[in-house]
């Protein structure tokens, strides 16, 4: 239990780290009116843009036309698929944000 307890910290602190590079950005891309309209950071998420990204490409294998492509939300706005967990830090640091300034 313990072991658990710090991997998911770090692996917290590691989204974190990564969400806070690109927050500057996404706060002049992001309309303040609009975001504090949310109630939750799911409807946040699926107003998020979104992505299509390849996951893997068989076309050597199999011949022309086989992609395997995977779609998720882009809530960072930087042209790639999202996590979750990055998600909704990203969200609650939005919200912190846009409700102090």
């Amino acid at each position: 239990m313990k072991l658990f307890l710090i991997l998911s910290g770090l692996l917290t602190f590691q989204v974190f780290g990564e969400a806070h590079v690109d927050f500057e950005r996404l706060i002049n891309v992001t309309d303040k009116a609009e975001f504090l309209q949310f109630k939750e950071n799911i409807e946040w998420i699926k107003k998020s843009p979104k992505v299509t990204a390849i996951e893997k490409d068989d076309r050597d294998i199999f011949g022309n036309g086989r992609l395997v492509t995977v779609t998720g939300y882009d809530c960072d706005r930087d042209g790639k698929i999202d996590e979750p967990p990055k998600c909704a830090i990203l969200y609650k640091e939005l919200k912190k944000y846009f409700e102090t300034h």
